[in-house]
């Protein structure tokens, strides 16, 4: 009984896939998506909706409130992007750093040996 259902259920699948019902990507979030953004979009959602709903009128305190969000979730969005990419470059500093470190204490520690004399130097 449990092969017959499997094999029911693959089928499903792959007919669903077939009819472009299931998604052949499926979209990985963004590095710097969050919850707060998850939470300013559902709210410039709502009020975007209510907005619409209303005619979209450009005056009126439903609109001053869906302008007013829909900025608040741009500002949060940028921040959220600036501040993963500022992660990855002082990700990239510290590591900079340290080799640049490394390779001074090496340069530092090790001693040049010549068979020149100073003389054949002028």
């Amino acid at each position: 009984m449990d092969n017959y259902v499997d094999t029911l259920k693959s089928i499903f699948v792959e007919v669903a896939k077939l009819a472009k019902v299931i998604p052949k990507n499926v979209l990985k979030p963004k590095k710097y998506w969050c919850p707060d953004l998850s939470q300013a979009r559902d709210t410039k959602r709502f009020w975007w909706r209510l907005w619409t709903d209303n005619g979209r009128s450009r005056e009126g305190e439903v609109y001053k409130c869906y302008k007013n969000v829909k900025n608040l979730f741009r500002k949060l969005l940028r921040q959220c992007v600036t501040s993963k990419n500022k992660e990855l470059y002082e990700s990239l500093y510290r590591l900079l750093k340290r080799v640049l470190k490394v390779s001074v204490k090496r340069t530092k520690k090790s001693k040049l040996y010549t068979n020149i004399e100073p003389s054949e130097f002028s």
